[in-house]
C-alpha cells in the first residue's frame, strides 16, 4: 500500500512539472500486482484454497496485511463457499476505493509500453521473442527461459527495459553493448532504486542509482 501511494504520488509531481498528459507516464502490471488482482476475484475462482496458498507463498500476503486484513481470515474464509469469500473480498475492495488513486492504479496497469517509434520497449520481466507483443500472455510478467541471453532486436525494438530479474546475477554496466536492460539490483533488501535515461531509438543515454 505504502509503495502504491509513493508511486502515486511520484506519477502526480511528474505531470505536475513537466506539464504531462496522463498517457505519458506509463505504470506496469507486474507478478504482484497480476496476483493481487486473482485475490480481488477469489470469489469467482475454480480453486480458491489453492490460489490463496500459492499467491500468499509469493509474498501477497504482506500486501494484504499493508490495507489493514488478516491473511488468516482469507486463509480460513475460502473452506467457506462463494458468499463468504465475496463478503471479504468486497471489505478489500472498499479499503482499497477510499486510498486516493489505489482503486485506478489497479485499474489502468499496462502489460507494456514503447516509444513512438517502436524502436524502445519497457516490461516488467520478460518476452517471448517468437511471439508478437498481442500474444505474450503472462510472459510480460511471469518471464521466459532464457531471456536474459538474448542479444538480437525483436521485431523493430532495439532494446528492451525490464524491471526485475529471478537470478542475482547483474550485468548492468554492459548493458550497452546489448539489447536487454535490467533496471533491478539484487539483493533487494539494498533498498536503492535503479533508473535509466533513453532515447526513442533505444540508446542509453544514462543509468543511475538512488542513494
Amino acid at each position: 500500500k505504502e509503495i502504491i501511494s509513493e508511486v502515486l504520488k511520484l506519477r502526480f509531481n511528474l505531470m505536475a512539472r513537466f506539464n504531462l498528459k496522463h498517457e505519458d507516464v506509463v505504470l506496469l502490471r507486474g507478478a504482484q500486482e497480476e496476483m493481487f488482482s486473482k485475490l480481488l476475484q477469489l470469489q469467482i475462482a475454480p480453486n480458491p484454497i489453492e490460489i490463496i496458498d500459492w499467491i500468499f507463498n509469493h509474498g501477497v500476503d504482506q500486501t494484504v496485511m499493508s490495507y489493514n486484513f488478516d491473511p488468516e481470515e482469507f486463509q480460513n474464509i475460502v473452506t467457506q463457499g462463494t458468499i463468504h469469500i465475496n463478503k471479504l473480498t468486497s471489505k478489500l475492495n472498499h479499503q482499497i476505493s477510499i486510498l486516493p488513486g489505489h482503486k485506478e492504479f489497479f485499474s489502468n496497469l499496462k502489460h507494456a509500453a514503447y516509444s513512438e517509434t517502436k524502436e524502445l520497449l519497457f516490461v516488467n520481466r520478460g518476452v517471448d521473442l517468437s511471439r508478437p507483443l498481442s500474444a505474450q500472455n503472462d510472459c510480460f510478467w511471469w518471464g521466459y527461459q532464457n531471456f536474459s541471453l538474448i542479444k538480437k532486436p525483436y521485431n523493430t525494438f532495439k532494446r528492451i527495459v525490464r524491471g526485475y530479474q529471478s537470478n542475482q546475477h547483474n550485468d548492468i554496466e554492459n548493458s550497452k553493448n546489448k539489447v536487454l536492460c535490467t533496471l533491478f539490483r539484487q539483493p533487494l533488501e539494498n533498498k536503492k532504486i535503479l533508473a535509466g535515461i533513453f532515447a526513442e531509438n533505444g540508446e542509453i543515454l544514462e543509468l543511475f542509482e538512488s542513494n
